[in-house]
């Protein structure tokens, strides 16, 4: 195929396909001929075995991920490639008329899930790893560079994705989220900017953990080293009381963490 619109004639014409959605960049791709043209082809039926292909149209690579109609009809909540890419998609062709409600379904019930509160195992899971990626690295800077580079550039994806989660916000992939950062967050979004233009381990620890404090904020900022922290039931309402209770029946005064107990 010699261009994206032979491709999209193509699969128009195609009796098995049920719809296209268009998502991501793809018209930064075409327009500026960078990133890559990003396309779900919703189907009847589609191979069980293969999700997704891969390939070049105008001189440009295409990510074509195959999805059936029932599939998108069963997509559950929840953080799935699948159901992110559609929510943020537009629709380019839906000859039955079926896809476009199917679509709307999903975003109502996207933002009636973003209104639920985080559970209390959540926020602790939240405020747990990010600063336990500050303990991971301390004390190794120096000699184990590579190790700690590589675990502040996966903290820094999580806490863009963390900023979103605990403000009750869709995360809409990275490029979005970025946008989004610059619009509502210009000292958040400038942060990040100083971030990437250091390659100082101490100074992006720094940085780091300033960011870590603004975006848990809603939620009471990272975890504190003076306090019991418990994981466990999604559905428990006082999750932190009942931690402590465990914790005081196994240790009781014999174990001083600074935190009363």
């Amino acid at each position: 195929m010699r261009t994206i619109d032979e491709m999209i004639a193509v699969l128009k014409h195609h009796p098995g396909v049920k719809g296209l959605v268009r998502y991501g960049s793809t018209h930064d791709a075409c327009k500026h001929r960078t990133g890559d043209y990003e396309l779900f082809v919703v189907l009847g039926q589609r191979d069980p075995l293969v999700s997704s292909l891969h390939f070049f149209a105008g001189g440009l690579p295409v990510d074509l991920n195959l999805i059936t109609l029932k599939e998108v009809r069963h997509l559950g909540r929840g953080g799935s490639f699948e159901r992110s890419a559609l929510l943020d998609g537009e629709v380019l062709y839906d000859p039955t008329g079926q896809l476009e409600p199917e679509l709307d379904r999903l975003r109502r019930q996207e933002q009636r899930s973003l209104t639920v509160e985080l559970s209390d195992h959540e926020v602790a899971r939240i405020r747990h790893g990010h600063r336990h990626v500050f303990d991971k690295v301390k004390g190794r800077l120096d000699t184990k560079s590579l190790f700690c580079r590589y675990l502040l550039g996966a903290n820094v994806h999580w806490l863009v994705e963390s900023y979103f989660r605990v403000r009750c916000l869709a995360f809409s992939g990275e490029k979005r989220a970025i946008e989004n950062l610059q619009t509502r967050e210009p000292e958040i979004y400038a942060a990040l900017a100083g971030l990437y233009a250091t390659s100082d381990l101490k100074k992006q620890v720094k940085i780091q953990q300033a960011l870590t404090q603004r975006i848990l904020a809603p939620i009471g900022g990272p975890w504190r080293g003076d306090k019991v922290l418990a994981f466990g039931d999604e559905s428990a309402r006082d999750l932190q009381k009942e931690g402590r209770q465990v914790f005081r029946g196994l240790f009781g005064g014999a174990y001083n963490t600074g935190e009363r107990v």
